[in-house]
């Protein structure tokens, strides 16, 4: 992943310190993909205004049990 690329296209967050996030990773009820913790790494969450979100970490478990993923997409 090049961030001098993501840094043209988006506005990243601050990255996340490893250490908290094999912590965060580990207490998930669900697998976090590893190119997504790889991203990270890189940038806690992104915005490029109205068109793309991609939330923090701290910010999915609690939306995903808001939309009942797990009833409406099991596995995901």
């Amino acid at each position: 992943m090049n961030i001098n690329s993501l840094k043209k296209l988006y506005k990243l967050n601050k990255g996340m310190d490893i250490t908290l996030l094999e912590e965060i990773n580990n207490k998930c009820k669900f697998n976090i993909p590893l190119p997504y913790l790889e991203f990270l790494q890189i940038s806690n969450g992104l915005y490029t205004g109205d068109e793309l979100v991609l939330l923090e970490i701290e910010d999915i478990e609690a939306r995903n049990d808001d939309y009942e993923v797990q009833v409406y997409l099991p596995g995901l």
